[in-house]
């Protein structure tokens, strides 16, 4: 995809949000621009985090 850049706090929000209400990971992915590996990862760190 081309050189990685990091993702602001405002997109990673983005990102979990849109998984919560039922996006999917491709549809999530085009509404932020970024990677499918890239949701899937902010969205497994998320969910750890608020197991506790």
């Amino acid at each position: 995809m081309g050189k990685r850049k990091d993702l602001s706090e405002f997109h990673k929000g983005q990102i979990v949000m849109a998984r919560r209400l039922g996006q999917s990971i491709s549809e999530t992915a085009a509404l932020v621009g970024c990677s499918w590996s890239a949701v899937v990862s902010i969205y497994q760190n998320w969910s750890r985090k608020e197991q506790w």
